[in-house]
């Protein structure tokens, strides 16, 4: 390719680097655009995740305003008793 460039004119080289001058200038463009969207879209997610966040229960909202429900609560954990009365104890009848 070196060799192409070697044989073409001084003006064949000046259009050439104005035209990858012209396609640089897009880029950078593009790439500030890009950048612009990027910075918006992710304020608007945190914003949405901020809303999502918020419920009835850390917030003063009322419970009619939650949307998506209510998370749902953790079991309390099992203490390994059994329940009732004790275990080896007659019944309740007379002796």
């Amino acid at each position: 390719m070196s060799s192409a460039f070697e044989s073409a004119s001084r003006e064949d080289l000046l259009a050439v680097i104005g035209l990858l001058q012209r396609q640089v200038e897009a880029a950078e463009e593009q790439a500030a655009e890009l950048a612009a969207a990027n910075e918006r879209l992710t304020v608007r997610v945190a914003e949405l995740e901020r809303r999502l966040g918020r419920n009835s229960s850390n917030s003063s909202m009322p419970p009619s305003s939650d949307v998506f429900g209510r998370p749902e609560k953790k079991a309390a954990p099992k203490s390994g008793r059994t329940r009732g009365r004790q275990s080896g104890t007659g019944g309740s009848g007379c002796p």
